[in-house]
């Protein structure tokens, strides 16, 4: 049983990019059907599901439900799940409402298997090498798409219709031209970028763990993450998000940082260590001169942009519907709803959540909503920085945690896309690992 749980979560990993979903009801009022107005089975809920009930079968005896201080965290996530189905009572589209609310458990659930079983039941390596390979899959699919300007025709497999011409299909403006961004097999660029920062950190901390070792049966396993690695990279920038392309930069120099105050812990040369991050930022310089030309627009702001000015209004629309209910919010899935009745007369593609998740639960949830999900991100943060042991893999998904919680201030997607759902409380739970991933000939010394 525990092979097949461990053969089905490693298939949930891989497919996770995988937008792979059947179309189940409408919830939308008006407009093309999207993941924020209509209710999808997704393949990872299904795995996901199959998983959660097979660590329940083996684990059900050990539950225990007696209230401790060590169990704030539980009680935490389990206020902000009770408050979501609260704030039910305020919803215009119940089916909605609940569809939301079972993503938002499914979350949690995979959050605390994650915590529980990680460091346990699995191998770290492999794991690593599935971000890696899933990594290098999309940008693939990332440099195919931006070379052709338009879908690659592998809808089967969750890609969006994309093209120039469009209405919604996110663009650059290039020499009064449009260009689409990537967008892989997610369903917009910035969660494809999201993703890719996790895989980014991933496969540097998979490079560098296999450089501690001085077998050199490694060498090729290592040069071929290296390629990995620079094609990861590459599919950073052709997503075109700024946030996310200093937010990597940002998570490599803090870990090399991390590394160099700490090298002989980890047992690896400073020259491994130069020679790694010296080709990470020989790849974001070398790619940011070759698409230059697109990127200089995306990093002049100015309050007029409409990514910027869309945003700002956005945090207006939460700001009313937050005056209007404070308590219970109006109702989880339905700020769409809500901001149609309040602006009905807006274009279609104008209608979105506000881009910040914060806000988004307040507004949708309520305040003890938000207090409860801020209080759960204090806990495990907490709980990271009490660690005994800081190990580079807890320093790592750390860092891409924080760096989760900034993206959460510029967009919606951990909170209302499945795929950014999964994405979230799959980092949080690896962050929330109770043992170290420092392999057990480590902990020793």
């Amino acid at each position: 049983m525990i092979a097949l749980e461990k053969f089905l979560f490693s298939v949930f990993l891989f497919l996770l990019p995988f937008n792979i979903k059947k179309f189940l009801l409408s919830a939308a009022a008006r407009g093309p059907l999207t993941e924020l107005n209509a209710l999808f089975l997704y393949l990872s809920d299904i795995l996901l599901v199959l998983i959660l009930a097979l660590w329940l079968a083996r684990s059900w005896r050990q539950l225990d439900f007696t209230f401790t201080k060590k169990k704030i965290l539980g009680y935490s996530l389990g206020i902000l799940i009770v408050f979501a189905i609260v704030s039910c009572f305020n919803t215009q589209n119940v089916s909605l409402s609940f569809y939301r609310i079972l993503h938002l458990c499914l979350g949690i659930f995979l959050f605390f298997y994650i915590k529980a079983n990680f460091t346990k039941l699995f191998d770290q390596n492999k794991i690593l090498s599935i971000f890696t390979l899933s990594g290098v899959i999309q940008a693939f699919i990332s440099l195919g798409q931006y070379l052709k300007q338009s879908s690659l025709g592998i809808k089967f497999l969750g890609e969006s219709v994309l093209g120039k011409e469009i209405a919604g299909v996110a663009k650059i403006d290039f020499w009064g031209d449009k260009m689409i961004r990537a967008y892989g097999t997610f369903s917009h660029p910035n969660i494809l970028a999201a993703f890719l920062l996790l895989c980014f950190c991933a496969t540097i901390l998979l490079i560098i763990r296999m450089g501690r070792d001085n077998n050199h049966a490694q060498k090729n396993k290592i040069w071929l993450l290296v390629l990995g690695l620079v094609i990861i990279i590459l599919g950073i920038f052709l997503t075109f998000s700024r946030t996310i392309l200093c937010l990597s930069i940002v998570a490599a120099i803090a870990s090399f940082l991390y590394l160099y105050f700490h090298n002989l812990k980890f047992s690896i040369s400073r020259l491994k260590l130069n020679r790694l991050l010296f080709l990470i930022m020989a790849c974001f310089l070398g790619f940011s001169l070759i698409f230059w030309p697109q990127l200089s627009g995306r990093f002049q702001i100015n309050p007029d942009e409409q990514a910027l000015s869309l945003r700002i209004f956005y945090n207006q629309i939460a700001y009313q519907m937050i005056k209007k209910t404070p308590l219970i919010g109006v109702g989880i899935g339905n700020f769409i709803h809500q901001f149609e009745n309040l602006m009905p007369k807006l274009e279609i593609w104008q209608y979105q959540p506000v881009h910040n998740i914060y806000l988004l639960i307040f507004s949708e949830i309520g305040i003890f909503g938000l207090i409860a999900f801020l209080t759960a991100l204090f806990l495990i943060f907490k709980h990271c920085l009490k660690s005994k042991v800081y190990s580079l893999e807890l320093i790592i998904f750390g860092i891409i945690g924080f760096a989760f919680l900034l993206i959460g201030v510029t967009d919606h997607f951990f909170f209302t896309i499945n795929q950014g759902i999964l994405m979230f409380w799959l980092t949080l739970g690896i962050m929330s690992s109770k043992v170290s991933l420092v392999p057990k000939n480590e902990k020793s010394q």
